[in-house]
C-alpha cells in the first residue's frame, strides 16, 4: 500500500467518522461548514489565523478528489479524537498481516489460531492508529467466519459495509466474499444484495472469483462456481474460498427448475444452511409449509419483506409457490399470490 493509497483511507475515515457524530446528540458541530471551523479556545491552531481547511475542500477530501497535507490531516483528526502513524514500518506490518489473511482464503486453511497470535504480537506496535483498528475489527470479523462458516448479521454487515473504504484493500478483497455469501445466506440481508453488487462492481476489474458473484442477485450463482477449472487461477483445495464454493455446489440439488419435491430433511437442511437471527422468517416458514390451509397475511409477510429480495435461483420462494398454491381458494388471492411471484421470478 503506497502512501496515496494510504491517504485515501484516512479520507474514507474522516467521512465515516464525521458523519458517525453528526447521528450524535453534539451532531451540529460536525455538519461540514461546522466542522472546518477552529475553536475559539485552540491556541495551537489560531496561530494560523486563518481557516486551516474550507468547508469545499472537505467535501472534495471525503470524496477522495484531494490528497491534503499533514498538517490538515492532523488538524481534522485532531477534531475526531483520531490519530495515525503513517511509517514504513508500520505499513509494512499492516500489509503483511493483511496478506496473512488473504493467504488463509485463497491459498490453504492454516492454524487460525496461529495467524490470531502473529496478528495480536505485532498489533502491539501498531497502537493509537484509527485505520488499523477499523482494519482489527474486519479481521477479527473474517477470522470468525473461516472458523464458523458463519454470515454476518444485520448490524455487524451495516457496520463493515460503512467502514470498507477506510480498510487496507486486502482485506477488502476478502471482505466482498464476506459480503456476497452473507447476503446470500442470511435472508435478513438479502435486502441489501444490490447494494453489495453494486459494490462488487465497483472494486473489482480483473478478478474472475468475484466476477462470479458480480451480478448474484440475478444469475444462478452455483451454475458459475460448479467448476473450478472455469476460472483462469487455480484454487487450492485447502483454501476457505474452496469451502465456498462446495457450499454453493450442494445447492444444486436444491435447483428449482428440476421441479422436485423437497422432503424434511431436505427444507432442514436449507433451514440450517440459509441462517438468520430473524425469527419471524422461520417461524413463516414452517408455518406455511406444515400448515394444511393457506394463510394470506403470513405469506403476504413474507413476500413482502423476505422473498422479494431473495438472491437467485430463488429457492424458498419457488418452494413457497409449490407448497401455498394448491391450498389456495379464494380467487382474490390466487391473484395475489400470483402477482408476487410474478414480480420475483
Amino acid at each position: 500500500m503506497n502512501m496515496n493509497e494510504y491517504y485515501q483511507r484516512i479520507n474514507s475515515f474522516i467521512k465515516y467518522t464525521r458523519r458517525l457524530l453528526m447521528k450524535g446528540k453534539d451532531g451540529g458541530k460536525f455538519k461540514q461548514s461546522e466542522f472546518v471551523k477552529i475553536d475559539p479556545n485552540d491556541d495551537y491552531y489560531l496561530v494560523y489565523g486563518h481557516q486551516i481547511c474550507s468547508p469545499s475542500y472537505l467535501s472534495r477530501l471525503e470524496n477522495n478528489e484531494v490528497i491534503a497535507k499533514v498538517e490538515v490531516y492532523n488538524y481534522l483528526l485532531n477534531k475526531l479524537n483520531a490519530c495515525f502513524i503513517y511509517r514504513e514500518s508500520n505499513n509494512k506490518t499492516q500489509d503483511y498481516l493483511c496478506q496473512l489473511i488473504v493467504d488463509l482464503f485463497f491459498s490453504a486453511c492454516e492454524d487460525i489460531s496461529r495467524i490470531q497470535d502473529e496478528i495480536t504480537k505485532h498489533s502491539l506496535n501498531i497502537r493509537q492508529d484509527c485505520l488499523w483498528e477499523l482494519d482489527l475489527i474486519a479481521i477479527t470479523s473474517i477470522l470468525n467466519w473461516f472458523e464458523t462458516g458463519v454470515s454476518l448479521e444485520l448490524r455487524q454487515f451495516h457496520h463493515l459495509f460503512e467502514i470498507f473504504d477506510c480498510l487496507n484493500p486486502k482485506i477488502q478483497q476478502v471482505l466482498l466474499y464476506y459480503f456476497v455469501c452473507s447476503v446470500y445466506f442470511n435472508p435478513s440481508l438479502w435486502v441489501s444484495s444490490k447494494d453489495v453488487s453494486n459494490l462488487v462492481s465497483m472494486k473489482v476489474l480483473n478478478n474472475n472469483h468475484l466476477t462470479a458473484f458480480q451480478n448474484f442477485d440475478r444469475i444462478q450463482l452455483f451454475n458459475l462456481v460448479k467448476n473450478n477449472s472455469n476460472y483462469s487461477n487455480p484454487i487450492n483445495n485447502t483454501s476457505f474460498l474452496n469451502k465456498i464454493i462446495l457450499a454453493f455446489n450442494e445447492l444444486k440439488k436444491f435447483d428449482p427448475i428440476q421441479g422436485k419435491k423437497y422432503t424434511k430433511e431436505d427444507l432442514e437442511y436449507l433451514m440450517n444452511r440459509f441462517r438468520t437471527s430473524n425469527r419471524q422468517f422461520k417461524k413463516l416458514i414452517d408455518r406455511i409449509l406444515s400448515d394444511s390451509k393457506y394463510n394470506h397475511n403470513d405469506v403476504r409477510y413474507l413476500y413482502q419483506n423476505f422473498l422479494v429480495f431473495e438472491p437467485s435461483p430463488h429457492i424458498f420462494t419457488r418452494i413457497i409457490f409449490r407448497n401455498a398454491l394448491p391450498k389456495i381458494k379464494r380467487t382474490d388471492q390466487m391473484k395475489d399470490f400470483i402477482n408476487w411471484n410474478a414480480a420475483i421470478i
